[in-house]
């Protein structure tokens, strides 16, 4: 949701490893309106407590806004 006084751009959104970023809006989000950033994470190979920065770039100050997926990944057994 943009809460701010001005349209909100974003210009690029990017995961770490084992984070695939799908999808954003593209162009501008008036204010109040809202948007949804998708994500894809690979838990292959991976088990217990996991914890992926994903980093959004966009015309806000500052530029980069940190989200953190978190979760638990069971094994198959």
């Amino acid at each position: 949701m943009n809460t701010g006084k001005y349209p909100l751009y974003i210009f690029d959104v990017y995961g770490t490893c084992g984070c695939i970023v799908h999808e954003w809006p593209k162009g501008m989000i008036e204010q109040g309106r809202g948007g949804w950033i998708r994500v894809k994470f690979n838990s292959e190979g991976k088990i217990n407590k996991q914890r992926k920065l994903i980093t959004v770039v966009a015309n806000t100050f500052p530029v980069e806004t940190l989200l953190y997926l978190e979760g638990i990944v069971k094994s198959k057994n």
